[in-house]
């Protein structure tokens, strides 16, 4: 406690009891984040060095693998956890992603594999967060 003169001892700021510190209260988490992401380890790190609040947790995943089995793949683990629509654990308010950006590398089926991920992950209840190449950098 700081100094106090010996005339203000008696006054109602010196009296008065100071908390000895702060309840910690469990906060439970309402909003999950589940991001599967191409790159294992770049992409990931982008997404959880987002300032969230304490009721919201950010899951994000790096794959390793490239939209169409990038998709597939955040299929086969979500199914695995039960997490899907019409599955055990679906919670319609937790949200499931799955990210990826259109590399420019002018392959004949390059299209056809962007726009088929997005079909299927809109197919099986994902999100889709799609950009140009390198989006995180």
């Amino acid at each position: 406690m700081a100094y106090i003169k010996p005339t203000d001892k008696t006054k109602a700021w010196a009296i008065r009891q100071m908390p000895q510190g702060r309840e910690l209260k469990n906060l439970d988490i309402r909003n999950l984040f589940r991001i599967y992401c191409e790159g294992e380890n770049t992409e990931p790190e982008y997404f959880k060095s987002f300032p969230v609040n304490t009721e919201t947790k950010v899951e994000a995943i790096g794959i390793g693998r490239s939209k169409t089995a990038l998709v597939e793949k955040a299929i086969e683990l979500l199914s695995k956890d039960q997490l899907l629509k019409r599955q055990k654990n679906y919670d319609a308010d937790r949200q499931l992603w799955v990210v990826f950006d259109y590399d420019i590398r002018r392959e004949v089926n390059e299209a056809f594999d962007y726009n088929r991920a997005i079909e299927l992950a809109h197919k099986n209840g994902l999100r889709v967060a799609y950009s140009n190449d390198s989006f995180e950098l």
